[in-house]
């Protein structure tokens, strides 16, 4: 992966064996300083705190207040009692409709509540979230909402890639792209790190192939050439503020 010579750590169980009940212990893929890969699609779902929720977490870092990533699932019917996030929340929405005072939110919603808000969120029909806690930088106060159709894509500096832009925040960079089918050979380059999940279809990467589902979390200053499978592929792509947490700030 560019200047970044070190094997790519594999773990298609995310740390399960070392996941507790407790979300500030133990810490679950703490060291950013190399590049990781988990396939979620292999990770067996587990208990939150509320019935018929369920989640599978990718990482969490920190004591008070933790960084975490997750995936969750809401089933029909389910809810969490109302809660706030003192740390700010990342949702994308990425199956079913998602609800709370504030909405009803379908597949391809992406919400970012800031610090310090709080919601009841539920489902009737049940969804499936990537969820984002405790990784805002100190100044992102703003609440945003990406519905379906509110942005088109556009255009990249190689016709077979497009961005949707969802949000930027000084280093932080969060956007959807999409390979078209077939597309090889393309390079990226990611001067403060990024994470990837892949989100449709099959991610080519260093002549590694990633299946949906896959997480990547890559270091600073890795530089990539990708490509798509037959059907191309999407993915959720954030850049920057890696390693950021409220215990620690910035961080690698």
């Amino acid at each position: 992966m560019g200047p970044h010579r070190e094997r790519l750590l594999i773990d298609p169980r995310a740390g399960a064996a070392a996941v507790g009940d407790d979300d500030r212990e133990p810490q679950i893929h703490a060291d950013f300083s190399r590049p990781l890969a988990v396939y979620t699609g292999r990770m067996k779902w587990q208990n939150s705190p509320a019935a018929g929720v369920w989640r599978k977490r990718l990482e969490l870092i920190g004591r008070e207040q933790p960084r975490l990533t997750s995936i969750v699932r809401f089933e029909p019917g389910s809810r969490f009692d109302e809660h706030g996030h003192p740390g700010g929340e990342e949702i994308l929405v990425m199956s079913g409709t998602f609800c709370d005072a504030s909405g009803d939110f379908p597949a391809g919603s992406y919400l970012r509540n800031p610090r310090g808000w709080v919601h009841a969120p539920c489902t009737e029909t049940g969804c499936e979230l990537f969820v984002k806690l405790c990784q805002f930088q100190p100044d992102d106060h703003q609440r945003v909402i990406v519905q379906p159709g509110d942005l088109a894509w556009q255009a990249s500096d190689h016709h077979d890639l497009s961005v949707m832009p969802l949000h930027t925040h000084g280093e932080e960079q969060v956007t959807l792209e999409r390979l078209a089918p077939g597309a090889e050979r393309i390079p990226v380059r990611y001067p403060l790190g990024a994470e990837i999940l892949l989100l449709d279809g099959e991610l080519q990467a260093d002549g590694r192939r990633f299946p949906l589902g896959t997480w990547l979390r890559l270091p600073a200053g890795t530089s990539q050439v990708i490509g798509g499978g037959p059907d191309g592929c999407r993915f959720y792509c954030k850049r920057g503020s890696l390693g950021r947490t409220p215990d620690k700030g910035p961080g690698r």
